[in-house]
C-alpha cells in the first residue's frame, strides 16, 4: 500500500523521563542567561535613561514655565484692575465730589478689594495646584524612567538572545523599531499615564517574546532528537537518507523535510515542531512499500519512539507486527488485536 502514512509519535517512559530532565535543565539555564544579560545591560541602560530623562525633564520644565507665565499674567491683570479702581477713588476724593460720587467711590473701593482678594485666592490656588501637579508629575516621571530603563535593558538583552534571533527575528525587528520610536518620542513628550502604559506594554511584549522563543527552542530540540531517530531508523533498515532540509529556509521553526530511498522505494517525510509527522512512501509494489514502513516502525520502537499511524487500516497490522499497544486501548481490545 503505497502513499500517505502520516503518524504521531510518543516517547517510551524512559525516554520521556530523560526528556523532562533535559527540558527542566534547559529552562533553568535559559532563565540564568536571561537574568545575566539583563544585568549586563543594566548600567548602559541606566546611563542612557538618565540622558533621555534630562531631555524630558527640560521639556517638562519649559512647558511648566509657560503655564506659570500664563497664571502670572492673569494675576497681574487682576491686580492692575484693583490698582486702577483704587486710583479712581483717589481722584474722586481730591475733587471733593458730591455725596453720590462718594457712594460711587465706596463701591469702587469694595470692587477693588474684591478683585484684589480674587487675585490673591487665584494665586494661592494656582500655587497649590502647581505643587500637587509637580508631585504627581514627579512620581509619574520616575515610573516612566524606570520603565524606560527596563525597555533599554530588554533591547540589549533580546538583541543578544540567540533563541529570539533564530525563531522570532521578524517579531524582534518590529519590537525594536517600536521601542526605539517610543523612547525617542518620550524624550520630548510630557509625562503621562498613556506613555507609561505604552512602555509597560512593550516590556510585557519583550518578556513574552523571550518566553515564546524559549518554548519554540525546546520544541526545536525535541524535534531534532526525533529527527535523529528517524534518520537512524531509516539507515538501519537499508535506506539511503539525504541531508535534511527546511521547507522554508527562513523559518527554522517550520517543517524539516527528510528524503530517503531503498531500491525502488522512496520516502519523504515532513517533521514539524508538534508530534504529527507527514510521510509519503512510494514503491513499485505497494505491499512491499508497506512492509518497509513497518520495518521503520519497529526500528523506531527499538529507539524508544512509538509510532501511531493516522490511517485506521494500518493499526491492526501495527499490532500484528509486535509493536507496543496503541494508546487508549483496553486489555480486551489489545487481546483481540494480538490474536
Amino acid at each position: 500500500m503505497s502513499g500517505r502514512k502520516d503518524y504521531e509519535y510518543t516517547l517510551q517512559q524512559q525516554r520521556l523521563d530523560q526528556q523532562r530532565r533535559i527540558m527542566a535543565d534547559r529552562r533553568a539555564r535559559r532563565a540564568r542567561e536571561t537574568k545575566q544579560r539583563l544585568e549586563r545591560a543594566k548600567q548602559a541602560s541606566k546611563a542612557r535613561t538618565a540622558a533621555l530623562a534630562r531631555k524630558q525633564r527640560q521639556a517638562n520644565l519649559a512647558r511648566s514655565e509657560v503655564r506659570a507665565a500664563a497664571v502670572r499674567q492673569r494675576v497681574e491683570q487682576m491686580q492692575q484692575r484693583s490698582a486702577t479702581l483704587a486710583e479712581q477713588n483717589k481722584v474722586v476724593e481730591r475733587q471733593k465730589l458730591n455725596e453720590a460720587a462718594i457712594v460711587e467711590r465706596k463701591a469702587h473701593e469694595l470692587e477693588a478689594a474684591h478683585e484684589l482678594q480674587k487675585a490673591r485666592e487665584l494665586q494661592a490656588e494656582q500655587q497649590r495646584q502647581a505643587k500637587a501637579e509637580e508631585a504627581k508629575q514627579e512620581a509619574l516621571q520616575n515610573e516612566i524612567e524606570e520603565q524606560m530603563q527596563t525597555i533599554l535593558q530588554w533591547q540589549e538583552t533580546l538583541a543578544g538572545g540567540e533563541e529570539v534571533q533564530n525563531f522570532l527575528a521578524m517579531e524582534l525587528d518590529r519590537w525594536q523599531s517600536s521601542s526605539n520610536e517610543l523612547v525617542e518620542q518620550l524624550s520630548q513628550a510630557p509625562a503621562s499615564e498613556d506613555n507609561l502604559r505604552r512602555l509597560q506594554e512593550l516590556a510585557a511584549q519583550a518578556e513574552q517574546m523571550e518566553q515564546s522563543a524559549g518554548e519554540i527552542s525546546d520544541r526545536f530540540y525535541v524535534r531534532n532528537e526525533v529527527m535523529s531517530d528517524i534518520i537512524g531508523s531509516l539507515k538501519e533498515i537499508g535506506f539511503f537518507v539525504q541531508d535534511p532540509s527546511y521547507a522554508d529556509p527562513d523559518r527554522p521553526d517550520g517543517a524539516v523535510i527528510i528524503r530517503a530511498s531503498r531500491g525502488d522505494q522512496t520516502m519523504m517525510t515532513e517533521v514539524d515542531l508538534d508530534k504529527t509527522v507527514r510521510s509519503d512512501w512510494q514503491g513499485i509494489h505497494g505491499e512491499y512499500c508497506t512492509d518497509g514502513f513497518f520495518e521503520y516502525v519497529k526500528a523506531m520502537s527499538d529507539r524508544g519512539v512509538e509510532i501511531t499511524p493516522n490511517d485506521p487500516a494500518l493499526k491492526p497490522r501495527l499490532l500484528q507486527e509486535g509493536a507496543k499497544d496503541l494508546p487508549g486501548q483496553n486489555d480486551n481490545t489489545r487481546s483481540r488485536g494480538q490474536s
